[in-house]
């Protein structure tokens, strides 16, 4: 009989030291932005206006990933993602309100997930409309039963050094008069390399042609200030190189686009049938109507 109470005692403790795998964090966790570590503010750039359409995007919904750091629940644990309070007047940029020019859809850890999500609803408001406004969702995460937002709240934690990373910047807007920031700032007069020696000065024709000729989309010519932070260089035109070799392997590739976007010239010589001045390495491209 003791031997069976034994068995039965050892059962318990192991299920119970499994259960206690499961549900491991506890209020010393703490959530952060993914990229903005050692108190970097991260920030994205979204375009609410679709290439080759007429109509503007009413909204968009984008997702946020959040890092975790502590233990895994076997349930759903909210984050705490506010507004922050500011006054950004920045030239043509404003702060965006929530409930009128953005939604906080949801943020939480899902039960069983090592990092978490934050899912924002951008709303296309009449200040988009006008060229060249920009708004910015300006997000912050505070402490809640769940989770910390400081690291040196932490358990033991006297490193003060590390900094928190709880700001997000959402920069959007509705225009394709805006060039993307590949376009312009991967360029030096010098040494006429970049984007723009190849595509020429910006215009919304171009950029309708390049995307829809290469499959590209606008997202892959925009990056973030905390990229260009990343890389050593002090000249933003070679911070802006290094991103694009990374993201598209050098510059070579110029010429696979080359022979896109002439090939969809040619293909669509009814809706093109001007020639297009492109860049100083492209320089004019025709299409079959044009002598």
């Amino acid at each position: 009989m003791r031997k069976y109470i034994v068995l039965g005692l050892l059962a318990t403790f192991l299920i119970a030291c499994e259960h206690e795998k499961v549900v491991s964090y506890s209020s010393q966790d703490r959530v952060y932005f993914k990229h903005g570590d050692n108190g970097k503010i991260d920030s994205m750039y979204v375009n609410l206006k679709e290439m080759n359409a007429v109509e503007f995007k009413e909204d968009s919904i984008i997702n946020i990933e959040i890092s975790l750091l502590g233990g895994i629940a076997d349930i759903n644990r909210p984050i705490n993602v506010q507004p922050k309070d500011t006054t950004i007047a920045n030239g043509q940029k404003y702060t965006a309100k929530e409930g009128v020019d953005f939604i906080i859809k949801q943020a939480f850890v899902s039960a069983g997930a090592s990092k978490g999500s934050i899912q924002i609803q951008l709303l296309n408001s009449d200040k988009l409309r006008n060229d060249g406004d920009t708004l910015i969702a300006y997000l912050k995460l505070l402490e809640n039963d769940m989770f910390l937002t400081d690291y040196n709240k932490q358990k033991g934690n006297s490193d003060k050094e590390i900094k928190n990373s709880t700001e997000f910047r959402i920069f959007y807007f509705s225009s394709i008069n805006v060039p993307p920031r590949m376009w312009e700032e991967f360029y030096h007069e010098t040494s006429r390399i970049g984007m723009k020696a190849y595509l020429g000065e910006y215009t919304p024709q171009k950029l309708e042609i390049f995307l829809a000729a290469t499959g590209l989309s606008l997202a892959s010519l925009e990056y973030t200030q905390e990229e260009l932070d990343a890389q050593p260089d002090k000249e933003i035109y070679k911070k802006a190189e290094r991103i694009f070799n990374s993201r598209f392997g050098g510059t070579r590739i110029f010429d696979r686009w080359k022979a896109l976007v002439k090939f969809y010239l040619q293909d669509n010589e009814d809706k093109y049938p001007e020639p297009i001045q492109w860049g100083v390495w492209w320089n004019i491209l025709h299409t079959p109507g044009v002598s």
